[in-house]
């Protein structure tokens, strides 16, 4: 089960990022957090930027 925790603005979910992944998506649930795959590499803030775009 993913911890969503409750904040003044909305809630806060934990995410899980696995750059360098075969495709972009959402591969489920990770210790209870949100796994989600990236084909970017970590370098500059790709992934992360990828990470936003898909989740956005």
């Amino acid at each position: 089960m993913i911890a969503l925790e409750t904040h003044p603005q909305g809630i806060i979910v934990p995410v899980k990022a696995q750059p360098g992944a075969r495709r972009n998506g959402v591969a489920g649930e990770h210790a209870g957090a949100l796994k989600v795959q990236v084909t970017q590499a970590p370098e500059d803030g790709k992934a992360t930027d990828a990470v936003l775009e898909l989740l956005a």
